[in-house]
């Protein structure tokens, strides 16, 4: 007394002296002792009263925020920010960060055009003008001036340093990458183990997730190319895609365990689950369908388009094989065509064989250079070789017999081990079993040929009948032979055989006698 101090927490408050008191700074000077004191305050603070009795009342206000905090907040009454059309600013060090628009609109500042979301997001950054869009925990933390990358989520483009035009989305997602570029990665765990690779994309959880320094690849699919170091060029799309490739490249494999097995195998193409899902080293292989080219290991330059085609196939190369199972049991057979369901469906070592047709040399194994056109030709062939079956059923009996020629419907439909034949038209040489050297051109020519050899039958029915008839010839519609070494012209319907000049003899030593040498007078 007289005078004494104001001590107050609240720095907003205001006091306004009354009648007999000086307010300096927070010294209050009674300037008239005894008489009545009246000290009132904006902030609700009040001081009444006579020395040496005097009454402070100091109500609670709840418009301010505190630095160790606020209760009995009003939800949706109470708030921090501005009443009017001005934006709400937060400042560090006397130095604006953030800003809240009137839009609603949130803006960040000083931060080199980056954005930065998360504990330790873009840590390291030197906040130069590098663009960078870090959401999530320590995502892009060692970001020092890698630019326009952008990482969502835990430890998203951890070690990147300076990288750029990266994407990572996901909980770990590029976390090693350094200073590889223009790479995206969806999925935790995508491309965690890039470093340096560029341009390459990984869609799915651990897509390309050991890919160090490839370079161009896509995955998309959870374990994609997973185990892909340094390969290039290389495209998986399906859950294990391409899992086991290392340094392949150039592969694209679509369909889940679409080539899984491939290591370091280049330009193959697999479309379809678990297709070419074996092969290892095997390059330029196509497959097609589901389970085609399965078991393919070091195959070269095959091409299999449907469902198990080419499905044992491990070491046979230049193989072509369309149609359900064609060519499924080739295992090193190299230089066949298979088309349709089940053709070459047997084969396992045989070699330039051509099957078109459903179950067109189905039990072929080892039997080499042979063709089978149409519905079950040359069906049961087991190993005989470079036979030609065109025709439905055509040779289809035949097992080891060769250098057969079969056009026509049932043409040397019989046929099992015979070699030599030539049967065009329905049914030709159609009994024909173990004979040889035979030549059949009409529907039924030979039809009844069972083992006779070296015979000839010309014309619709010719020779029809006869089993074991050898070095005979009929020429003409239903022309018979009734024995071996005959030739017989025309049916019993014809009337007349002629021509220019009667038959001749020919001269021949076998049908000479007292032929003599030296003879005198001869030169």
């Amino acid at each position: 007394y007289p005078n004494f101090t104001i001590s107050s927490t609240d720095n907003n408050t205001t006091y306004t002296a009354g009648t007999g008191i000086n307010i300096t700074g927070t010294t209050i000077t009674n300037t008239q002792p005894d008489q009545l004191v009246s000290i009132t305050g904006t902030g609700g603070t009040t001081i009444t009263g006579t020395y040496p009795s005097f009454i402070i009342n100091s109500p609670a206000d709840n418009n301010k925020w505190l630095l160790n905090g606020n209760s009995g907040i009003v939800e949706g009454s109470n708030f921090i920010g501005t009443t009017d059309n001005k934006y709400f600013s937060i400042r560090t060090n006397n130095t604006e960060k953030a800003r809240i628009t009137s839009k609603g609109q949130i803006e960040t500042y000083n931060t080199g055009n980056s954005v930065f979301i998360g504990e330790g997001a873009g840590a390291n950054d030197d906040l130069s003008s590098n663009l960078n869009v870090f959401i999530g925990y320590k995502s892009g933390y060692s970001n020092t001036t890698g630019s326009y990358n952008i990482a969502n989520g835990y430890r998203a483009l951890y070690s990147n340093t300076t990288g750029s035009y990266n994407t990572a989305n996901g909980a770990n997602a590029l976390f090693s990458n350094t200073t590889g570029f223009y790479n995206v990665a969806n999925g935790s765990f995508a491309l965690y183990s890039n470093t340096t690779g560029f341009y390459n994309t990984a869609i799915g959880y651990r897509a390309l997730y050991s890919n160090t320094t490839g370079n161009f690849n896509t995955a998309i699919g959870s374990y994609a190319l997973y185990l892909n170091t340094t390969g290039n060029n290389n495209t998986a799309n399906g859950y294990l895609a391409l899992f086991s490739n290392t340094t392949g490249h150039d592969n694209t494999a679509y369909g889940s365990h679409a080539l899984y097995s491939n290591t370091t195998g280049f330009y193959n193409t697999a479309i379809g689950d678990s297709s070419l899902y074996s092969n290892t080293e095997g390059d330029y292989n196509t497959a097609n369908g589901y389970l085609a080219l399965f078991s393919n290991t070091v195959g070269n330059y095959n091409t299999a388009n449907g469902h198990n085609a080419l499905y044992h196939n491990k070491t046979g190369y230049y193989n072509v094989a369309i149609g359900d199972s064609s060519l499924y049991s080739n295992t090193e057979g190299y230089y066949n065509v298979a088309i349709g369901h089940n053709a070459l469906y047997s084969n396992t070592g045989g070699t330039f064989n051509v099957a078109n047709g459903p179950y067109a040399l189905y039990f072929n194994t080892d039997g080499y250079d042979n063709v089978a056109n149409g519905l079950n030709a040359l069906f049961s062939n087991t190993t005989g070789n470079d036979n030609v079956a065109n025709g439905l059923n055509a040779l289809f009996s035949n097992t080891t017999g060769s250098y057969n020629i079969a056009n026509g419907y049932r043409a040397l439909y019989s046929n099992t081990t015979g070699n030599y034949n030539t049967a065009n038209g329905y049914a030709a040489l159609y009994s024909n079993t173990t004979g040889s050297g035979n030549i059949a051109n009409g529907s039924y020519s030979l039809y009844n040929n069972i083992t006779g050899n070296e015979n000839t039958a010309i014309g619709y029915g010719a020779f029809y009948n006869g089993a074991d008839y050898s070095n005979s010839t009929a020429i003409g519609y239903n022309t018979s032979i009734t024995a071996s070494n005959q030739i017989r012209l025309g049916n019993a319907s014809v009337t007349s055989i002629g021509g220019q000049v009667g038959w001749s003899t020919l001269s021949d030593m076998r049908f000479k006698k007292d032929v003599k040498e030296n003879v005198p007078g001869l030169d």
